[in-house]
């Protein structure tokens, strides 16, 4: 007999994986974030305003790579909260079947 797993035992693990991503993109962001606080003074030297700089920056490999980050970490804790959510419902709805 095959033992399958249960849909919120299956979510539940979902959830922990996302939560392990996030732990690895935030890493990541605190590297660019440390490299930006090097490079960035840098820049404005190169820049008349703050404005202007902070698009240069936007626009450099690091600037996109950080943006990127920063959606994937929103997206992920977008789905871990719908997971949270439909996990309560199942738990609410077997505390209703006994």
């Amino acid at each position: 007999m095959e033992i399958t797993k249960s849909e919120g035992l299956l979510m539940a693990e979902d959830r922990t994986q996302m939560s392990y991503d996030i732990r690895t993109l935030s890493e990541r962001l605190m590297k660019i974030n440390r490299q930006k606080a090097i490079d960035w003074p840098i820049m404005r030297k190169e820049y008349k305003s703050i404005a202007e700089t902070d698009r240069m920056w936007e626009l450099s490999e690091l600037g996109l790579e950080e943006r990127e980050i920063k959606v994937k970490i929103k997206c992920k804790e977008h789905g871990m909260s719908a997971i949270r959510t439909h996990l309560q419902a199942l738990n609410d709805e077997a505390r209703n079947n006994y």
